[in-house]
C-alpha cells in the first residue's frame, strides 16, 4: 500500500520471517538497517474511528543503497473479556 509517499506491506505471521529476510537479502531491495520496531495500538487511531485489528507490530526498514524507506505491518490477534481471539 502506498500512502502520504510511504509504502506499507502488510504481512500475515506466517510469512513474516520470511518477508523480513528477502526485504534484507534480496539484492534489488537491500534493505539493510531497521530502523525501529514498534508495538501499535490502534483503539484510538483516527479519532476513535478505527474499524480494523486493533494491536501490530511495525518494522521500519531502511535501504541505505537506495535510500528506500518500507514499513512492515503485522496485525495480531486479540482476546476478548471471553478470552477467545477475534
Amino acid at each position: 500500500m502506498l500512502a502520504l509517499g510511504e509504502v506499507t506491506v502488510e504481512v500475515d505471521a506466517a510469512d513474516y520471517l520470511g518477508v523480513s529476510r528477502l526485504l534484507r537479502d534480496e539484492p534489488r531491495l537491500r534493505f539493510e538497517q531497521c530502523v525501529d520496531l514498534a508495538g501499535i495500538d490502534y483503539a484510538a487511531y483516527a479519532d476513535g474511528a478505527w474499524e480494523g485489528k486493533r494491536f501490530a507490530a511495525v518494522l521500519h526498514l531502511l535501504s541505505v543503497t537506495h535510500n528506500w524507506r518500507v514499513r512492515c505491518v503485522r496485525f495480531v490477534p486479540t482476546t476478548t473479556s471471553h478470552g477467545s481471539i477475534r
